[in-house]
């Protein structure tokens, strides 16, 4: 499991563990609108252009951690 998280881009998983922790207690209505900014400013990180374009030439990501 650790070598599967290692291999994840650091900026999204630094977002993801904080947005878990800010909306883990809240009702799901509360907890929506965050989630979907989050989502958003997760697709402006220049990891997630990379991660696309990793998957598009089919070849592992090279993560910058933005």
């Amino acid at each position: 499991m650790a070598g599967t998280l290692a291999a994840r881009s650091p900026s999204v998983l630094r977002l993801g563990r904080q947005t878990f922790y800010q909306t883990g207690d809240l009702p799901v209505e509360a907890a929506l609108p965050m989630l979907s900014d989050r989502f958003m400013l997760n697709t402006m990180f220049e990891d997630a252009a990379e991660g696309v374009m990793a998957f598009v030439q089919k070849r592992p990501p090279k993560w910058k951690g933005r």
